[in-house]
């Protein structure tokens, strides 16, 4: 299976749903939920899914970003 990353347009967006709905328009359906994803997109993101027009192939870590972080920082918490 082929996914793209959501990390392509993430910050493009400041509402979810269009930026799954970009992502579909390309022809694409499995979307993988990057990191650097705000929290604010989240309601847009779960409006799309509900609609089906895309399925989830996977969640990177940290998703979304915790709010304390500032930046694009996939590796803030080392465990």
């Amino acid at each position: 299976m082929l996914a793209f990353s959501s990390c392509w347009n993430n910050s493009r967006h400041t509402d979810g749903e269009s930026m799954i709905e970009e992502i579909v328009e390309l022809g694409f359906t499995n979307i993988e939920l990057s990191h650097g994803m705000t929290i604010a997109k989240l309601p847009g993101i779960k409006k799309a899914y509900e609609r089906g027009i895309f399925t989830c192939s996977g969640v990177h870590n940290y998703f979304p970003s915790p709010v304390e972080v500032m930046i694009d920082a996939p590796d803030a918490y080392e465990y």
